[in-house]
């Protein structure tokens, strides 16, 4: 039984079970209510004229009696009585106006008996009357007429006919059977027709809503069948359509989102989007690098993540006035410019703001560098230009009358002419190789040959400050692959340098040695030495640990970057090693000649 509720309960609450529910429910009760009215119609006709038929018959006989009595013909009331009786298949009885019984043909009624008001009644007017409904005395349901006996213009009785109703009864209950069956039968076709009818209608309804529930999942790729082609069948076309068309724009919206998500997570600059409460709703791993974020921060508020403070300000301002900002911040020293603007919706009101992060500490020490380059560049330019225009101008005044002491003034303008000379080709030589100019042509080099050219040509330099220079080039060395004229000038500028810092009385070494498929050359000294926080800078074009930029020492500060340069673009890597007191040892390597070379990219300012 329980089964059956749950049952009956799933089903109304279904639409295939409401729609057969109500279709059941309107021709059961179409049916029975039919059913009865036909059956009261029948049943009020089918007494009607019987009592019509009573009547009609009783006032026959009330006019043949009359007849008869007029003629004075007389014939015995129990044999026409009985016939009568046989004839219309009713009791027939014939009292006076008191109700007394003169005939009858039923022994349930008595002659001479006295019938009570409520069983007969003459009418005065007379028309006959009727009545209908349960006899004591027969003990069953009758239809009665009473027709009044007229003899010579004067009511004299009444005819009083009783028809029993068993066998109209009987009649009337096989045709409300007949009817019953008729309608259980429409009902059981009903049923049917309803099974099919509502199976037809929530049969597609509940495919839709299977497909729909898998569109909810994501799944686009599902179709509902089409069987008909009535209203629902044009519902089930127009759902496939909604659906390819759903299909599509979810797709071209997939694309877009990781068309935007892969730009978002290559761009260099940090991105973070806040809806109007302030609240993350996009940041890039770019934008969480450069505020230290590691931890996951959409859906929170920018001011509670760490480090979204200031930002969560700068937000806030622009989501206040709806007008773009912008803020410097410096988190663990570095430089980052921060643009905010807000972000309209449909309506024009502003939704949110998204802030763009530039990490420019880079730009901002390029821009050091580049204020540098010219404040070198113009000293290191002016210094000899100076002194070239103050021994020229004595000169030409013909202030220096000894001719020892106008040679030596010619010679010191002819070293600052060197030195401006130098200072031009270093700036050239830099410039060239910033601008990828590496076009040169390698060939198999000795190495040991161009140390020992270089040696050659500082001799005099190192001779004159006493120091002492020595080279350990190993035997049977193998040629590097390399640009002769580029690797004669990375081993004289490394060697400068060492001539210039080493005290007098020091000492130079040059070595060479196999390592694996390279050649290592270091050039060490035990001059000053070189402090550890500048380490990491001397290979930094116009860097220079002297500050003082003193003549005696100074170079232009280009040499060790065009050192790596060269380097790099050979495949090679250079190193540096120095301890402050104890000297420097400045080290690079290049690949045998039989060893392909492998150029550095390099990335361009």
């Amino acid at each position: 039984m329980r089964i059956s509720s749950a049952m009956a309960r799933r089903i109304k609450s279904t639409l295939f079970g409401k729609l057969l529910v109500s279709y059941l429910l309107v021709i059961v009760v179409t049916l029975f209510s039919v059913s009865a009215l036909l059956s009261h119609l029948f049943s009020e006709y089918y007494f009607s004229s019987k009592e019509a038929e009573l009547v009609r018959k009783g006032q026959e006989i009330a006019s043949l009696m009359a007849t008869l009595s007029e003629s004075g013909l007389r014939v015995p009331d129990d044999i026409w009585l009985t016939a009568m009786d046989r004839f219309l298949g009713a009791r027939l009885y014939i009292v006076d106006t008191r109700g007394l019984v003169l005939a009858t043909t039923t022994n349930l009624v008595p002659r001479g008996s006295r019938l009570s008001a409520s069983e007969v009644s003459i009418p005065s007017d007379r028309i006959a009357t009727k009545h209908r409904g349960f006899s004591p005395r027969f003990r069953e349901p009758v239809l009665s007429a009473v027709v009044p006996v007229v003899l010579k213009g004067e009511i004299a009785g009444g005819l009083v006919l009783n028809a029993p109703v068993t066998g109209l009864t009987a009649t009337i209950t096989s045709v409300r059977t007949m009817t019953a069956y008729s309608a259980c039968g429409a009902i059981v076709l009903a049923v049917i027709l309803g099974l099919f009818l509502s199976g037809s209608i929530s049969r597609p309804l509940g495919e839709m809503s299977r497909v729909t529930l898998e569109m909810a999942r994501g799944n686009f790729k599902q179709r509902v069948d089409v069987t008909t082609r009535d209203e629902i069948g044009q519902l089930a076309s127009n759902f496939n359509l909604l659906a390819a068309a759903l299909d599509k724009t979810v797709g071209d919206l997939a694309a877009e989102k990781s068309r935007i998500e892969s730009i978002l997570s290559d761009m260099a600059e940090g991105v973070v989007a806040t809806d109007a409460s302030g609240k993350v709703i996009l940041i890039n791993e770019r934008a969480k690098r450069v505020i230290g974020l590691s931890e996951d921060a959409e859906g929170r508020p920018l001011n509670e993540i760490p480090g979204g403070e200031p930002l969560a300000e700068l937000a806030g301002g622009v989501l206040g006035s709806s007008e773009p900002d912008v803020m410097e911040l410096a988190p663990g020293g570095r430089c980052i410019i921060a643009r905010a603007a807000p972000i309209a919706g449909c309506d024009g009101a502003t939704e949110g703001a998204v802030i763009v992060l530039q990490d420019v500490t880079e730009l901002a020490r390029l821009e050091r560098l580049r204020r540098q380059l010219l404040a070198d560049a113009s000293h290191e330019l002016r210094t000899p230009l100076s002194s070239i225009q103050g021994l020229a101008e004595t000169l030409r005044d013909r202030l220096v009358k000894d001719e020892a002491s106008r040679a030596r003034y010619v010679e010191s303008i002819h070293e600052e002419a060197m030195r401006l000379n130098r200072l031009v080709r270093d700036l050239l030589d830099a410039s060239w190789l910033q601008s990828d100019g590496t076009g040169w042509k390698v060939a198999p080099v000795s190495i040991g040959a161009v140390i020992a050219g270089v040696v050659e040509r500082f001799g005099r330099t190192a001779a004159e400050r006493y120091i002492e220079v020595e080279t350990r080039v190993a035997e049977n060395l193998p040629d590097v692959a390399a640009n002769g004229d580029r690797l004669e000038q990375v081993i004289s500028n490394l060697v400068d340098n060492a001539v210039k810092f080493t005290q007098p009385g020091g000492k130079i070494e040059i070595d060479a040695v196999v390592e694996g498929d390279s050649v290592r050359t270091s050039v060490s000294d035990n001059g000053p030495g070189i402090p550890a926080d500048d380490v990491p800078h001397i290979w930094e074009r116009f860097y220079r640990v002297d500050k003082s930029r003193a003549r005696a020492t100074g170079g232009n500060g280009l040499g060790l970057a065009i050192v790596k340069r060269i380097v790099e673009t050979h495949g090679g890597e250079v190193s540096v090693h120095s301890e402050v007191g104890r000297g420097s040892v400045f080290s690079f390597t290049l690949p045998v000649y039989n060893v392909p070379v492998h150029n550095v990219p390099t990335h361009k300012c």
